[in-house]
């Protein structure tokens, strides 16, 4: 379908501008706000098909839309992976901010995502989900 098509790079588009941001060790206010923009454009873009292939393009008289309403399963996933990397992000400044300094340096919580090195949280297809 060309809607997927659109959807996939519409992805592409969200994974470039996230790609520029460090999402492990960045600001964590540039962060969550650009992964809240991205999951935005993912939300919308799903919502919008879903509501145009199940509501209105049926109705339209010169070519209607024929079977169930169209899912952009890739988007709708994509945006759930940056929702979880944008939940891992908070919890870790809720921590953070809980914890004294001692506390903070005991558990290295300057390290929490050294495990993530490496690893692109944005390469995201059905392998990886």
């Amino acid at each position: 379908h060309v809607m997927g098509v659109v959807g996939s790079s519409l992805a592409c588009f969200v994974q470039r501008q996230l790609g520029e941001l460090d999402l492990w060790r960045g600001v964590y206010w540039e962060v969550k706000e650009a992964l809240g923009v991205g999951q935005v454009v993912c939300e919308k873009w799903a919502g919008a098909l879903e509501m145009l292939s199940g509501q209105d393009w049926k109705r339209y008289g010169p070519h209607p839309w024929k079977g169930d309403k169209y899912v952009a399963e890739g988007v709708q996933l994509f945006g759930r992976r940056l929702e979880e990397i944008s939940s891992l992000r908070t919890v870790h400044e809720h921590l953070v901010r809980l914890l004294s300094a001692q506390e903070r340096s005991e558990l290295r919580t300057a390290e929490a995502f050294s495990a993530f090195s490496g690893l692109n949280p944005l390469q995201f297809n059905p392998y990886t989900r």
